[in-house]
């Protein structure tokens, strides 16, 4: 229809000019088809105009229909969303009060040692040790401590990976995990079950009886009594060392037992005395297969097997005095063991001094401590890993330093001196030094 009106509106357009020629007086053919020429020109610019126009408003007219079904997608979308949050909103979730109180704890060592013993080869090692844990505060009363280290399943006194094996994966074990209940109602009391650490008090941190490594597996009581300027402690611990299945009693169970007493005496803010008493009864050891190895105590075969001839009852006094050295904290210590099961070659002692204590960055520490053990004063298997190499009869010194560098980074140095079988020739020496990384 567009396009005939404009034919019209054309031909209406030629008359008039039609009209105005003649009135002129032109009487030229040429004019006048010059004149039909210009108006076809102009009629078909008007009509392309028209076309795009129509194909222009047939497109917006189709972009207005999809984005109209674009909004009601997104309507209803909405709408399942928030009929979602309101299914969610209405559940009774009540957060874990204990996850929110869980605490990490970790620790890396690098350590370069050497040992050079008479009569054997000198041997270098580079190790590491790696351990990571967590501690979780279940309630006002109760705790739970899990922690993971390196070390090997055979050898509970070290957790240090030696690097060797063509890079070969590193062993991974469960270092401690153990609840640890303190009642309220009874202040200075704490129950503890699983594998802990050591509760019983070491005098100056000595390693005399166990090796520094080991967490024994049981349990165990501890308990603070507060009576300024004295506290009075006492622990309680039982473990067990090996599971024997059996229908005899004479197969059962191997278990340490031990019992604990002190006194903490406050002189003043600077001074201070500790001192007490402990038993430790190592039970059902004798005629029975050792523990992992002799290193050092008395035993007789049979065939290929080493066995204990007596139990292992180690009585254990001990001393501690802690004071200030030009403002330098200090101590000095010592602990005396007999084993009253062995009439011979059961004693052992150590004593030491500790100055300094790595804190803040740039503080330091020094300590040293002299040791004579004999063969039968303690369990071989479960001493000293680093003195005389990890066993009993010998007698020898540690010095030990250590440095702060920063917050987290600390530097240690040790040396054993040692003198394995009392003079019999077979010197021991070891060094150490240690890179530590503390989270």
């Amino acid at each position: 229809m567009r396009k005939y009106s404009c034919h019209i509106v054309g031909l209406a357009v030629l008359f008039v000019c039609c009209g105005a020629a003649f009135a002129e007086g032109s009487s030229t053919e040429e004019k006048l088809m010059q004149i039909i020429s210009q108006q076809n020109e102009k009629i078909d610019a008007l009509l392309k105009r028209v076309e795009e126009l129509e194909r222009k408003q047939e497109t917006d007219t189709a972009q207005s229909a999809t984005a109209a079904a674009k909004n009601e997608e997104l309507a209803a979308k909405v709408e399942s969303i928030e009929s979602s949050m309101k299914k969610f909103d209405s559940l009774d979730l009540k957060p874990v009060e204990w996850a929110k109180n869980i605490s990490f704890s970790g620790d890396f060592r690098y350590r370069f040692q050497f040992t050079d013993e008479k009569e054997n080869d000198n041997r270098n090692e580079h190790r590491v040790r790696v351990r990571i844990g967590l501690k979780s505060n279940i309630s006002d009363d109760l705790d739970a401590t899990i922690r993971i280290a390196t070390g090997s399943s055979a050898d509970g006194t070290s957790t240090m990976q030696t690097l060797d094996g063509a890079f070969n994966k590193k062993n991974i074990w469960l270092d401690l995990a153990y609840l640890d209940w303190h009642p309220s109602e009874v202040p200075g009391l704490n129950l503890m079950a699983g594998k802990m650490a050591n509760p019983f008090f070491l005098a100056g941190g000595n390693d005399l009886l166990l090796d520094s490594d080991i967490n024994p597996e049981g349990i165990a009581a501890k308990y603070l009594m507060q009576c300024d300027p004295v506290e009075l402690f006492a622990n309680l611990g039982g473990f067990w060392l090996d599971e024997r299945f059996s229908n005899t009693e004479t197969n059962a169970d191997s278990a340490l037992w031990g019992a604990q007493g002190g006194v903490k005496y406050s002189v003043n803010s600077d001074v201070k005395l500790i001192g007490g008493l402990s038993i430790y009864d190592f039970t059902n050891l004798k005629d029975e297969p050792v523990l992992g190895s002799a290193k050092g105590n008395t035993v007789y075969k049979i065939g290929t097997t080493s066995y204990y001839p007596e139990d292992f009852t180690i009585i254990e006094c001990f001393a501690e005095l802690d004071f200030k050295v030009a403002d330098l904290p200090a101590a000095l210590f010592g602990n005396y063991l007999k084993n009253t099961q062995f009439d011979s070659n059961n004693d052992a002692f150590l004593v030491g001094f500790s100055l300094g204590k790595c804190k803040d960055p740039g503080s330091w520490e020094f300590a040293y401590n002299y040791r004579r053990i004999e063969s039968d004063a303690i369990i071989g298997a479960l001493a000293d890993g680093d003195f005389c190499g990890g066993s009993t009869d010998g007698e020898g010194h540690k010095f030990a330093v250590g440095y702060q560098l920063t917050k987290p980074i600390r530097l240690n140095a040790a040396y054993f001196y040692d003198d394995k079988n009392f003079g019999d020739e077979r010197a021991f020496h070891r060094g150490q030094f240690d890179i530590n990384y503390k989270l």
